[in-house]
């Protein structure tokens, strides 16, 4: 914005400079000899003479971290004055980012002209640069100190990389006849780094912390061949800002639950499924290996024969397959074939029975029998009439237990009334099907799968004050609760992390925090009905026992 003044009281203003016009030239500021007829002390221009004033303010917006600028048209502006001299450099007409500046503190290390892109690290440490940040990170890394691991089945049976010393050295590799749970596994990693001597901390850096930061472990199953498929990666200590490095880790109590197979759950192969969950239709059923010890008598297979069912429920807890067949064909060993593509019947979600009858020219017969849960509708629902619930709080000896549970919570919304996961009635004569020929293990076995409401898994994180202190899985699913055990001190914030998963992989998550805060006064039932945070108000009487009363921490009000 231009401003002119002439003959004393005369005003104009616009956004061209005059000095851009070619009939007008600079000339001396003394020929600018009037004073101004509201301020003598200053000059208002002279005869055929134009006092030129300007204000750049108004030329919005400033460049980055610019305080004041300066300019000559609305569109040839320049920054003269930094917001902030402890973080920015005025370089080139351009505010630029000190080694100061906010999330670019390079050290251990010094920055070339105070400029944090000219970062460089001392020995030992390598420079990390970004559009965001510069900042030295240790080139060692840290040191694994323990590292022991127990795999567990299902029944508790175990088998660990060393039954004695956890020391990282002493780790061997180790076997098990047994389908694998989850791993149990005992760490302790160390990271220390001399103090920084060599040179002078800058006034902006208080202190150097170096420690752990972030924690994760990886999974990874690999077959005889060499094939490797990632099975995922847990995280136990997560610290991105660094705000709370930890100079040793230690957790023994690390938990990673398998849910890959190591094996196809069956000691034979008489009749395999592409797949046992199934979204789509398509499946295909092999059929190979199948021989006749009496072909040298004159027998041989005549016939493979694969018909499918549909299972239904007799009682609330037990199912048979229905006597109606749906799709039947029949195969020859003359078409050299152990497999063929099969659709299932339209109805969704629906528990069926693939049943291979082998025939021989004898007129015997063997069949096998499997499952395929095709389901491409169902979904994990949550319940608005269940909450959240506090089940028990116990103190002794500055020990606490906090329980929390979730009955009838979640639920998945065509399982909960038609459950095909209840264990199914054996085959009897004349199709009779026995030992490895029928689904006695493995996914969707005739003994039933466990679930509660269609849902056959609860994993969960406790978090106490930001950092997790429990991970796990519940080992007896129809329970629907899990406790913490560990102290619990006023002004605690605990959060119970929840995933909810069902037999088709399916997964809802949940959560809920808590805030502890001890006081004397009325206590009502704790009960969460909705996901967000909860402050519990809590007393203790003479049996020891602490009772809560929860209410919302926005709103201020009870909840009864």
């Amino acid at each position: 914005m231009q401003g002119i003044v002439m003959n004393i009281t005369k005003c104009f203003c616009g956004s061209v400079a005059p000095t851009s016009i070619s009939s007008y030239t600079r000339r001396s500021e003394s020929e600018c000899n009037m004073a101004c007829g509201g301020q003598s002390r200053e000059k208002c221009g002279g005869e055929w003479r134009l006092s030129i004033h300007k204000d750049c303010s108004v030329l919005q917006p400033y460049p980055p971290h610019c305080a004041e600028i300066d300019c000559t048209t609305s569109s040839n502006k320049w920054c003269v004055k930094c917001t902030d001299s402890l973080y920015y450099k005025l370089i080139r007409r351009n505010c630029i980012d000190k080694c100061s500046s906010r999330n670019r503190w390079c050290w251990p290390g010094s920055c070339r002209y105070d400029v944090a892109a000219n970062c460089n690290c001392m020995t030992g440490f390598k420079t990390v640069k970004n559009k965001f940040t510069a900042r030295c990170q240790p080139i060692r890394k840290p040191i694994i100190d323990h590292f022991q691991i127990t795999a567990v089945a299902g029944n508790d049976e175990k088998s660990s990389s060393n039954n004695g010393s956890a020391e990282f050295s002493l780790q061997k590799n180790f076997y098990g006849r047994f389908q694998v749970d989850h791993f149990e596994i005992n760490v302790i990693a160390v990271f220390q780094i001399s103090t920084i001597s060599k040179i002078s901390r800058p006034n902006f850096i208080s202190r150097e912390r170096f420690g752990i930061t972030d924690v994760d472990i990886s999974m990874k199953k690999i077959t005889i061949s060499g094939q490797q498929k990632d099975l995922g990666t847990t995280r136990y200590k997560s610290d991105s800002l660094s705000k709370n490095p930890q100079p040793i880790y230690e957790n023994d109590n690390a938990t990673i639950f398998v849910r890959e197979s190591l094996k196809n759950g069956e000691r034979s192969k008489p009749l395999i499924l592409s797949r046992r969950l199934s979204p789509f239709r398509n499946i295909t059923v092999q059929f190979k290996g199948w021989i006749d010890p009496n072909i040298n008598t004159g027998s041989g297979i005549e016939s493979y024969e694969i018909a499918i069912y549909e299972v239904k429920r007799i009682s609330p807890m037990i199912q048979m397959r229905d006597n109606k067949v749906i799709h039947i064909l029949k195969i020859y060993p003359s078409n050299n074939r152990t497999s063929i593509n099969m659709e299932l019947p339209l109805k969704t979600p629906m528990l069926y029975t693939v049943l291979l009858t082998v025939k021989d020219k004898a007129n015997n017969t063997r069949r096998a029998r499997r499952f395929v849960l095709y389901d491409n509708s169902s979904v994990i629902m949550l319940s608005p009439n269940h909450s959240f619930n506090i089940t028990e709080v116990m103190n002794h000896n500055k020990s606490s237990q906090l329980c929390i549970s979730w009955e009838n919570r979640f639920y998945n919304n065509k399982f909960k009334f038609n459950n095909f996961l209840h264990p199914v009635r054996p085959e009897t004569a004349p199709t009779s099907v026995e030992g490895i020929y029928d689904q006695e293990v493995g996914v969707l076995s005739i003994n039933g799968t466990e679930n509660v409401n269609g849902l056959t898994a609860f994993y969960f994180t406790f978090q106490k004050n930001n950092e997790n202190v429990y991970t796990g899985k519940l080992k007896e699913i129809s329970y629907q609760s899990v406790c913490l055990t560990s102290e619990i001190k006023n002004g605690d914030i605990i959060t119970l992390y929840l995933k909810v998963e069902d037999i088709m992989n399916h997964t809802m998550n949940d959560s809920v925090t808590i805030y502890i805060k001890h006081i004397t006064g009325k206590i009502n039932q704790s009960s969460f009905g909705e996901k967000g945070c909860y402050t519990i108000v809590s007393y203790k009487y003479h049996q020891g026992k602490l009772k809560y009363l929860p209410y919302k921490s926005n709103a201020g009000n009870y909840l009864n």
